[in-house]
């Protein structure tokens, strides 16, 4: 991934972990923008204050900043109070789907994951079978809604038949 450094004098700093610590921030928010074309209506995302608060409340929460962090963006929209769109909901849920297929080094092929305010939706990402393939995102809509405990249920599949089977299968807590 190219990181644009335009204020190259913060990484001129006094040690490498300020250094490691920008460039992973850079990183994440350029993630962020990038996949979340919506955000910009709800968080000023390029205002390093407003990201930093959004990492200060991830840290103090001891919520992870991995694949799951389009859920960790819904999570601190909704403490916010804010109104979030159904548009950002799936764009932030795609992108969980997305960096969990670059994460995850199980056998498992398939992420689902359903919203609660939209049971029938399910959104997936699926894991490329060979080097040369791309990697998939995508949703669908159920036929029938699926029983949900948590804001998002998600599961973990081996290939994708198992979409077929959802309801049989013990769904987990996203965040």
């Amino acid at each position: 991934m190219y990181i644009n450094i335009e204020h190259s004098d913060k990484i001129t700093g006094k040690n490498k972990e300020e250094t490691y610590a920008y460039l992973c921030n850079s990183a994440t928010s350029s993630l962020l923008k990038s996949s979340l074309p919506s955000i910009k209506k709800f968080l000023d995302i390029d205002d390093d204050n407003v990201f930093f608060e959004y990492l200060r409340w991830l840290y103090c929460r001891n919520l992870p900043s991995d694949w799951r962090i389009g859920s960790t963006i819904l999570a601190y929209l909704r403490e916010m109070k804010l109104e979030i769109s159904h548009e950002l909901e799936v764009q932030c849920l795609l992108s969980t789907c997305s960096q969990w297929t670059y994460f995850d080094k199980t056998q498992k092929r398939i992420i689902a994951i359903q919203e609660k305010n939209h049971p029938k939706n399910i959104i997936c990402g699926e894991k490329s079978s060979q080097a040369r393939l791309e990697r998939e995102v995508f949703y669908f809509s159920m036929e029938s809604s699926l029983k949900t405990n948590y804001q998002y249920n998600y599961w973990l599949l081996d290939n994708e038949s198992d979409l077929d089977q959802l309801e049989k299968i013990n769904g987990s807590k996203l965040l």
